[in-house]
């Protein structure tokens, strides 16, 4: 597999004079092979074929292999490399490149003290009159921050909405951030949701938070709806955003989550965040006079599973034993933010069977079917682990708590 495929691939075109149609053709398997689309997902066979598209002149391969180079992508990590091809496909008019080469200027990925947000623009806009719609929505972001361009909200706008309509859903935040905070449009926290959840459900997880704070707050006359906002929480750290183990505090410590003693239990929840660096909830530890302590281990899993249970009304004592239970085995991202979902071998709804599926835990035929047990090894694919064990007697000494 890997480069030996891509070899065995090219092997057959030794020596063959290919027309300009038939280098397509050559990129378009690489993207095959880069995406596993009909064909197994082979990052090293991609690599070869593109490597052999960029000897012929194919100007988006040249772009492709520096973003393995920067990537590190089946070859070693090279941002000298990256830069090199990067140039090379911006000297020969490739829209992508620019992205890429302004991506890089953003980053820092060049090793400059500070990053240059003229350079960074500049690229951005470059592949924006080219027509390249991520350049369009990167030249968008300079615009609606200042980076390196005189700030213009209303260009701003008018691009996101543009790029959006072309498929860029990153830009849907933006846009629920004008309406939010009555960039360019008249403020209307209403739509400003709307756009966020539409966001949300295209994967897109920076708005989780901001969710779960709106709905925490209450808004356009509506009284604050803390399950909702503590489920936006969760989701928001599963998706590795630290603040959303503080807001989840923060609804324990206001007594917006049934419970006892919810000082205490906000205080579990600040020192996960605080175990990220999240700074403010350094700060909350220190307002409620407890020292932070970066060496404390707090079963992180367990903590979700009750805070899922006092969000739920629906959930048992018994359903909490068989979260925990599965969050224990399986121990990934996905498990343990969405366990509010489990009974045993069976969901109770399709809001939450949507859920499930949006992540790739089950399919809608198996839902259809009438299959709807629970299997974490298919969550596990993909999910960084976050529990590396939860002892039975620890389980128990909680239950017991």
């Amino acid at each position: 597999m890997g480069e030996n495929t891509g070899k065995l691939v090219l092997k057959d075109l030794k020596d063959k004079n290919l027309s300009d149609d038939e280098i397509e053709d050559l990129f378009q398997l690489g993207q095959l092979y880069e995406f596993g689309k009909t064909v197994e997902q082979d990052y090293g066979a991609a690599f070869e074929i593109f490597k052999k598209c960029a000897e012929l002149g194919h100007k988006p391969a040249l772009s492709k292999l520096g973003w393995y180079y920067l990537n590190g992508i089946t070859v070693k990590k090279d941002c000298n490399k990256a830069l090199d091809y990067f140039t090379r496909g911006v000297e020969a008019g490739d829209s992508a490149a620019m992205v890429n080469l302004g991506n890089m200027y953003e980053d820092n990925d060049i090793g400059a003290e500070k990053t240059n947000w003229k350079t960074v623009a500049k690229w951005y806009l470059k592949a924006a009159l080219l027509g390249d719609t991520r350049g369009k929505y990167c030249y968008a972001r300079c615009l609606y921050h200042g980076n390196g361009v005189e700030q213009d909200y209303e260009m701003a706008l008018w691009l996101f909405r543009e790029v959006a309509d072309e498929g860029e859903d990153d830009a849907l935040f933006y846009i629920g951030l004008c309406y939010e905070n009555g960039f360019a449009v008249e403020k209307n926290i209403q739509i400003a949701v709307g756009f966020y959840e539409q966001s949300v459900r295209h994967g897109h997880g920076d708005c989780c938070a901001k969710l779960a704070r709106l709905y925490a707050d209450g808004f356009n006359g509506r009284k604050p709806d803390y399950k909702k906002a503590a489920g936006y929480y969760l989701d928001a750290l599963s998706r590795g955003d630290a603040s959303g183990y503080a807001g989840v505090g923060r609804l324990y410590e206001i007594g917006a989550l049934p419970g006892e003693e919810n000082i205490e239990t906000a205080k579990k929840w600040y020192q996960l965040a605080a175990q990220h660096d999240y700074e403010p909830a350094i700060k909350e530890l220190v307002r409620l006079g407890d020292k932070y302590n970066s060496k404390i281990r707090i079963e992180e899993g367990i903590l979700r599973a009750k805070c899922v249970a006092a969000i739920d009304d629906e959930l048992s004592i018994d359903d909490l034993e068989s979260a925990v239970k599965i969050i224990r085995e399986c121990g990934c991202r996905s498990c343990s933010s969405i366990a509010k979902m489990l009974h045993v071998g069976a969901y109770r709804s399709v809001a939450i069977f949507n859920q499930l599926e949006r992540i790739g835990v089950v399919s809608v035929q198996s839902f259809n079917s009438g299959d709807r047990t629970f299997h974490p090894e298919k969550a596990m694919d993909g999910f960084e682990k976050i529990i590396s064990s939860v002892k039975s007697t620890n389980i128990a000494s909680r239950r017991a708590s």
